[in-house]
């Protein structure tokens, strides 16, 4: 499930990154990549956009690279098997030459838990 980030913890992580995890996100040859693999599975443009989503962070170690998969599947809602072969294609693509440097930055963010009113049990009058 792609949690929603904050801004500052985005920019946090981008700074500890390592330059060359810097450079392939704002790598062209990364974006087309994604942007082909996207159009060979018939991918319109908003969901091309959250592969993106996805790549990114898991480029910044928000992500897991083997929970991409699954990943792909929620956020695009896709066929698991789809959602697999993607995966393994952004992995032959982009992430096998950079497994040493995404383990060493991965530390997933967790969602906030949802706060929940406390009720107040009713007192009996006598």
């Amino acid at each position: 499930m792609l949690v929603n980030l904050s801004q500052q913890q985005i920019n946090e992580r981008y700074e500890s990154l390592s330059d060359v995890l810097k450079d392939t996100i704002w790598s062209l040859t990364t974006s087309e990549r994604i942007w082909h693999l996207g159009q060979s599975y018939h991918l319109d443009d908003k969901k091309i956009s959250l592969v993106a989503q996805i790549v990114g962070r898991v480029l910044m170690g928000f992500i897991l690279v083997e929970d991409v998969a699954h990943e792909i599947q929620e956020a695009l809602g896709l066929d698991l098997r789809l959602a697999q072969t993607i995966s393994r294609e952004l992995h032959q693509r982009i992430f096998s030459s950079l497994q040493e440097e995404i383990t060493k930055v991965y530390s997933p963010v967790t969602a906030m838990p949802e706060i929940k009113p406390i009720i107040k049990p009713e007192v009996e009058a006598k």
